[in-house]
């Protein structure tokens, strides 16, 4: 098949995972082992183990359906505290610091402050310094989520490196606002694919329809 798999899975499943399934996939003619794994730490609730048996667990429903945080700001705070390269702790009183601060006190009054400059620039070409930041982010980004090197945390400082370049020239918010689209699309597809549609772009965001 010429589709690729990829294993993610938690540190105390390296041996089933790797070795046995490996095994059987190779001994089995209609199996395909896996191409690619992606092994985590484990990632406590509170300090401690997630337990669905003690209630112990956060639903996703629940977090998304239950409290004001879109499924986009729950995956954005996933992944800046992600479990890759050490243990990780869900903490709900984190949780919302990293909201008020990275989203509400951040994130946000950016992007309304470029929303409303570029209602009142018509959109020219994208200058070339721009261009160079954003391609130079979005190879970043890329190496980051290559399974070798897998790491969400820099796709997350890429979108916030990206309006930290990128945040004096009202003249170019429409090219801002697509470069952002672009760099927050793997973290929080639904906020992009909206600010993507709105500037005029079609399809998902893609560096390919970038000048579009």
């Amino acid at each position: 098949s010429p589709v690729r798999t990829v294993n993610f899975f938690g540190l105390d499943n390296t041996i089933s995972h790797m070795i046995f399934i490996q095994s059987l996939a190779l001994a089995g003619e209609s199996w395909k082992p896996f191409d690619h794994f992606v092994v985590n730490y484990f990632r406590t609730l509170e300090g401690e183990k997630f337990s669905t048996s003690r209630s112990h667990a956060i639903w996703a429903s629940d977090i998304i359906g239950k409290t004001p945080l879109p499924a986009d700001v729950v995956r954005l705070y996933l992944a800046a505290r992600d479990a890759t390269h050490e243990r990780s702790d869900f903490g709900l009183d984190d949780c919302v610091s990293f909201v008020n601060e990275r989203w509400i006190g951040t994130l946000a009054p950016w992007l309304n402050e470029r929303v409303r400059a570029a209602q009142e620039w018509v959109p020219s070409e994208a200058p070339s310094q721009l261009l160079g930041s954003l391609m130079s982010l979005l190879h970043r980004q890329a190496a980051a989520l290559e399974y070798a090197t897998f790491d969400p945390q820099l796709v997350v400082s890429s979108i916030f490196d990206w309006m930290t370049w990128q945040s004096r020239s009202e003249e170019h918010s429409h090219w801002q606002l697509k470069g952002l689209a672009l760099l927050a699309y793997p973290i929080m597809p639904a906020m992009s694919c909206r600010l993507w549609s709105w500037l005029g772009g079609e399809g998902e965001p893609a560096i390919e329809r970038f000048g579009q």
